[in-house]
């Protein structure tokens, strides 16, 4: 991924997305790929 998304961005995509029964600290692992 390209430095150009910032952990901000993740956060406000994470807290659009929590979906329960998914793993946040998964989905970080998955971004930093």
């Amino acid at each position: 991924m390209n430095s150009e998304i910032s952990e901000e961005m993740v956060n406000e995509i994470l807290k659009l997305i929590s979906i329960p029964g998914i793993d946040i600290e998964d989905i970080e692992e998955r971004v930093n790929l």
